[in-house]
């Protein structure tokens, strides 16, 4: 593999679209930064702290009277100072925690187990009951009905963070610019020996060419791979850095937007199923530039080729997302696409009938994905041998 990397890196489109990627990479990161004020994350570590301070008893009740007595501290404050509008700001966002914690949550959770358990006794009532929809709803009662470990904590992202919490768990456009250079990458490792006419010594024996393949989807998947880490450790860092993100181990139902979430899984669980989507949905497509690469045999179209299906397929889903519900869950059924957006999957009970039993949606998705990427190598391995000898 480190041979085809070298001829990789050997290219200067290769360089020139690694670079592009990677000033992307720092324009969005610089975006955020300016969009938030050039956060230094004080704000996010200050409610942190002082949400561990007035939540020692763990008690609704007595959380209120502390939050009281804080505020009666602040009296004296002119409403124009800054430490007025920091101590108003501890107060909202530690008061909304302990109402979501205490109150909202336990009590949205309750109706939806009641109601869950009246539609399913109510279906089996019937004369001719639906057996999806009994299966359905006795699924989702059995998840609402498990307790769900909320504290009175802080993560760090407070409201005046939105836009960093919404971006952490939101790919934005910059999957877009992976999807072209995943393609650029590709088409180059494997039009590489056609360019160079070298494809004719290789093809005087199919099972060089055909262990060749594997090496370049290899050397594509290890650049991807590491351009996602970089990727990764940078957008942590940054959230760390600029909003006090912490207490990783919650349940992800912390924030008030996965309240519907069924499973128990926590903040740092739900972020590693994010980054194994994404680097599922990485491999399907170098599996499918790959296949197209090996049937197209010019360089070009190929790119063309490849570019304009992976490209569209997200516009498709951007455009069904829009659109309807029904159009939405049908692509993020079978697109790997959606797996851009991971959050989409974890809002509420989503789960699609396969003939007749209910599957969670993201995890047919994935296997669906999976399926693809590994269709995709196969047919790209069996035709890799072909040519003139």
């Amino acid at each position: 593999m480190l041979k085809e990397l070298k001829k990789l890196f050997s290219s200067r489109l290769t360089w020139v679209a690694l670079l592009l990627t990677l000033a992307y990479m720092i324009y969005l990161s610089y975006a955020d930064w300016r969009g938030m004020g050039k956060p230094d994350g004080n704000d996010g570590r200050q409610i942190v702290k002082f949400v561990d301070e007035i939540g020692v008893s763990n008690d609704y009740n007595e959380i209120n009277k502390n939050l009281e007595a804080y505020w009666a501290k602040t009296e004296s404050l002119s409403k124009e100072s800054k430490e007025y509008f920091d101590a108003a700001s501890k107060l909202y966002d530690s008061a909304s925690i302990a109402r979501y914690v205490y109150v909202d949550f336990p009590e949205h959770r309750r109706n939806m187990v009641t109601e869950l358990f009246y539609t399913v006794q109510n279906e089996k009532g019937k004369k001719d009951p639906d057996s999806y929809v009994l299966a359905y709803n006795e699924k989702a009662l059995e998840y609402y009905n498990k307790y769900i470990p909320l504290e009175f904590k802080s993560t760090g992202m407070s409201n005046d963070r939105y836009n960093l919490y919404y971006t952490l768990y939101n790919l934005s456009y910059w999957e877009v610019i992976m999807i072209a250079f995943i393609v650029i990458v590709t088409v180059r490792m494997f039009t590489m020996e056609r360019t160079s006419g070298a494809y004719q010594l290789i093809n005087t024996s199919r099972k060089n060419s055909r262990r060749l393949f594997f090496k370049k989807y290899a050397a594509v998947l290890a650049v991807c791979f590491l351009i996602r880490a970089v990727h990764f450790i940078t957008e942590i860092l940054y959230y760390v850095r600029s909003a006090g993100f912490t207490n990783l181990y919650l349940p992800i139902q912390q924030f008030t937007d996965f309240e519907g979430c069924p499973w128990q899984i926590s903040i740092a669980g739900f972020i590693a199923v994010k980054e194994a989507a994404v680097l599922l949905m990485y491999g399907a497509f170098a599996a499918l530039a790959a296949l197209l690469s090996v049937l197209i045999l010019n360089p070009l179209v190929s790119l063309i080729v490849n570019l304009v299906l992976l490209e569209s397929g997200f516009l498709f889903y951007r455009y069904a997302e829009f659109k309807t519900t029904d159009a939405a869950d049908k692509f993020r059924t079978y697109v790997p696409h959606a797996l851009m957006n991971v959050k989409e999957y974890f809002i509420k009970f989503d789960y699609c009938n396969f003939f007749g039993v209910p599957v969670s949606r993201i995890a047919f998705c994935m296997a669906f994905t999976a399926f693809i990427c590994i269709v995709s190598l196969a047919l790209g391995f069996i035709l890799s041998g072909r040519g003139k000898r």
